[in-house]
């Protein structure tokens, strides 16, 4: 809700209080009495969606505008912004609607009568894509993303935290970049449990459902007829789904569930939300779990300092006292206003918790991930750790693959079969590896092994299976072998050679024995080498 002075509620639900509009047009207010001779103020949200919203507010108006004024000062160009106002102790208050631009007028000099119609800045969202931001060097938080938008589109950031703004994206959200931006702020908005709109200051604001307080009280005394839905029991489940290929990631509290049947959030294809699902379904379970509330529609006498997506008490004698939201808005001006509010969100949903799995299970399920970074498909089918397929298609290739893990006493195998597919040719590959690490011991390693050796209780032994030398390397010395056999030791006695060569010179005790060539011909020199 607009920031509004003391007093100014009081005299908005007062019988005889007196009701005023203006309109500036850029940086010139058409403020004069009967300037603003009527005026149709509205935004609307999608059906049943709590979550998600980027909603444009719009504005019809009619003025009585001479034609020198006419011709000085309208400017299609330029910012418009419609006031209303109510006199407190003879002082009028106005409230602003946020700015908005033409989209269409028209002017008859004979009469004087301007009418236009214009749109708040949320359309500029619609005119610039994903591909139009520009380049972010990754990670980068929510609200980094969020005001990379701001700035696109030309609007400023709301001071207002919400809930998830500091969460790091690691990578590019999921899109192929063709999106629009507003397309992108209504998944920022899902993943934030929010709504999206300018507010009355001209700034782009995400209000997240779930923190909302109420901010005033519907009597009987100011409305003529209140339509009540069925009560939303408290949300009890989120489900982040992939569709159509019904690829389900949910969190839901059983108890609840039992107790007031399924009250489910369910967001499908979100794209900053898509690479880590199992991380975000129960966090935003935490936050949103138990939000109650009544959709209903009411007429009423209207409060122009209210903004979209605010959090309502109604009072009825059939109902009772109920909380509503306030989803769509239409205020008629024509010197007085009247007001009708909508809550348009039944949450009629369900959740295919049998083709779904949980964060535990998770392991055991088949799901499709659709990246439009990469322009690439996978689809996996996992049974367990141990067992899993997928496939992999691109533009230029499809790749099918299998995998088998199992254990043995000694060591972790995997079979690894592929088929690529490409436009030229068919390549078929089969991968075996294997991991072996034998006992670990609460007291110590007492064994580990791979393909090239081992190193336990005898010490280090180098040497395959099936190679013909080897070697260990203990606590007693050095064993060099060969088809089994010792063919050196170097133990604290010394060395024990069994065959040896020696290519140019050597030393035996005071003796050096060197080989040489002299004049062509091949010798053995022996030196004295003594005194």
């Amino acid at each position: 809700m607009y920031t509004v002075p003391q007093g100014f509620t009081d005299e908005m639900y007062k019988y005889d209080r007196l009701i005023f509009g203006k309109v500036a047009i850029g940086t010139h207010e058409f403020a004069d009495s009967g300037a603003l001779c009527s005026a149709s103020l509205r935004f609307a949200s999608a059906n049943n969606q709590l979550v998600g919203q980027a909603v444009s507010q719009s504005a019809d108006v009619e003025m009585n505008v001479s034609d020198e004024d006419f011709q000085a000062y309208f400017d299609i160009t330029a910012d418009v912004v419609v006031y209303l106002g109510v006199s407190i102790d003879g002082i009028v208050t106005y409230i602003p609607r946020p700015p908005m631009r033409i989209t269409k007028y028209d002017y008859d000099k004979d009469t004087g009568k301007l009418t236009f119609s214009c749109v708040d800045y949320m359309c500029k969202a619609d005119e610039y894509t994903v591909n139009d931001l520009p380049d972010m060097e990754y990670p980068v938080t929510v609200d980094s993303y969020f005001q990379a938008i701001c700035d696109k589109i030309g609007v400023s950031k709301s001071a207002t935290t919400y809930f998830n703004s500091d969460v790091s994206l690691s990578a590019p959200p999921n899109f192929d970049g063709s999106e629009s931006l507003r397309t992108a702020l209504k998944g920022i908005a899902q993943m934030c449990l929010s709504n999206c709109y300018i507010n009355k200051y001209g700034a782009l604001e995400m209000k997240c459902i779930a923190d909302s307080a109420s901010v005033g009280t519907i009597t009987g005394d100011y409305y003529s007829t209140v339509t009540a839905g069925k009560k939303i029991v408290g949300i009890n489940a989120v489900s982040l789904e992939r569709q159509p290929q019904n690829d389900i990631i949910y969190a839901k509290d059983d108890t609840l569930i039992a107790q007031d049947g399924e009250s489910p959030i369910v967001i499908e294809n979100n794209p900053f939300m898509d690479s880590d699902r199992e991380t975000f379904a129960p966090a935003l379970l935490v936050k949103i779990k138990g939000l109650s509330f009544y959709p209903c529609e009411i007429n009423w006498w209207g409060n122009f300092a209210l903004d979209p997506f605010d959090k309502l008490t109604v009072e009825t004698v059939d109902e009772g006292t109920f909380y509503t939201y306030l989803f769509s808005e239409d205020i008629i001006f024509n010197g007085g206003i009247k007001s009708t509010i909508q809550c348009n969100c039944d949450n009629n949903k369900t959740v295919n918790y049998a083709k779904g799995a949980t964060i535990k299970d998770k392991l055991k399920h088949a799901e499709i991930e659709v990246d439009k970074v990469k322009n690439q498909i996978t689809s996996l089918v996992q049974e367990d750790e141990w067992l899993q397929s997928q496939i992999i298609q691109t533009a230029d290739n499809i790749r099918l693959e299998a995998e088998e893990k199992y254990a043995t006493e000694e060591s972790v195998k995997s079979r690894l079969s592929a088929i690529d597919v490409k436009a030229d040719q068919i390549v078929l590959s089969v991968e075996q590896t294997e991991s072996r690490l034998d006992n670990i011991e609460s007291e110590g390693v007492s064994k580990i092994s791979n393909t090239t050796g081992t190193f336990d209780e005898n010490g280090l032994n180098i040497g395959k299976s099936d190679s013909e030398f080897s070697s260990l390397l203990s606590d007693t010395g050095l064993f060099l072998k060969s088809r089994g056999e010792n063919i050196a030791e170097y133990t604290k006695d010394g060395a024990k050679l069994k065959n040896l060569t020696v290519e140019n010179e050597m030393y035996l005790g005071y003796l050096r024995v060197m080989k040489a060539t002299v004049n062509g011909e091949k010798r053995t020199h022996i030196h004295w080498i003594g005194e």
